[in-house]
């Protein structure tokens, strides 16, 4: 998940550089978890909330999918 830094720093609530978020990954990855987690409370679905992450708006095409029918496996570390 890579975040723009506009996108990212609406997240954050502050100014986030680019150089920023290519070497923290673990904020990268959180504010993109903040950001799906708004996305799904806006439009109620996870669906339409990885489309709109994906491309600005609530659309559910075919990768849509694939991201939902592919089962991940969680490894703590």
């Amino acid at each position: 998940m890579q975040l723009m830094p506009k996108t990212a720093s609406s997240v954050a609530g502050y100014k986030i550089q680019k150089h920023v978020l290519k070497k923290d990954i673990r904020l990268n990855i959180e504010l993109s978890m903040k950001l799906l987690r708004k996305l799904h409370d806006k439009h109620k679905s996870w669906p339409k909330a990885i489309g709109a992450y994906r491309s600005g708006r609530p659309i559910i095409t075919s990768y849509v999918h694939k991201i939902l029918r592919h089962e991940y496996k969680w490894v703590k570390k």
